[in-house]
């Protein structure tokens, strides 16, 4: 079984690809059965999630909630490719400097780091997609320490929903990877391959879903909402 391999080792995109090709072609050399997780590498089976429509579903509900300057943080993947079609679809401008990546591999550290310079940003986004929730973790983080509130000041989605996604401060908004499902489809294919070694590769595509929680603002906005409106009463 072969999961993704992140990171790049500080290499340019085409070498840190051809790093990526090198590791999976030895795997293959010494198992003889291998089955991607979350990513997809050459004509292997795989299973995975659409990395386009998480952005879509993330950048979307920040769109939803009234938000039109949306910064991107995190490494340069299909996510981004979604982020940027949804702003398209919307009408929105896409600004590149509101692309906070240096060839970063989705780590919390990564998230901490491009804290400082989101802060700096002008004009000032009021969202921010990032694309892990360990990004997200750490960018909160960064954004605490610059005195920067979620969601007061930005709000944020991510992507992942790893269990610490609930019991960080605020509670993050993120979209649900099915990773315990990814695994049961993954041994599941490879005991299919080994029985059935002459049939074609086949890949699996997983759904997922937007968990709404505190850190893009949704619910102190729907409290906001209830509070302004009238309240009902019945005339005897």
């Amino acid at each position: 079984m072969l999961f993704a391999i992140d990171g790049d080792a500080g290499l340019p995109a085409d070498e840190a690809n051809a790093l990526r090709e090198a590791i999976v072609e030895r795997a293959r050399e010494q198992v003889a059965n291998v089955v991607c997780v979350e990513r997809k590498w050459m004509n292997l089976p795989a299973v995975v999630f659409d990395r386009m429509e998480a952005a879509h579903l993330a950048v979307s509900h920040l769109i939803e909630l009234g938000h039109r300057r949306i910064a991107y943080v995190g490494a340069r993947d299909d996510r981004l490719i979604g982020y940027r079609n949804t702003l398209l679809a919307h009408d929105l401008a896409f600004d590149e400097q509101y692309i906070l990546d240096d060839r970063s591999s989705n780590t919390p550290e990564d998230g901490y780091r491009h804290a400082r310079a989101f802060t700096r940003l002008c004009p000032k986004p009021t969202a921010v997609f990032a694309c892990s929730d360990e990004v997200a973790i750490g960018l909160v983080g960064g954004l605490q320490e610059a005195g920067w509130r979620v969601p007061e000041d930005v709000a944020l989605v991510s992507v992942d929903d790893i269990p610490f996604a609930s019991y960080v401060r605020p509670r993050l908004t993120t979209v649900h990877v099915p990773t315990a499902e990814m695994g049961a489809y993954a041994v599941r294919m490879l005991h299919d391959w080994a029985a059935h070694p002459d049939q074609p590769p086949v890949s699996v595509v997983l759904p997922i879903q937007l968990m709404v929680r505190e850190s893009c603002g949704a619910s102190a906005r729907m409290q906001e909402v209830e509070r302004l409106q009238p309240s009902s009463s019945l005339v005897p």
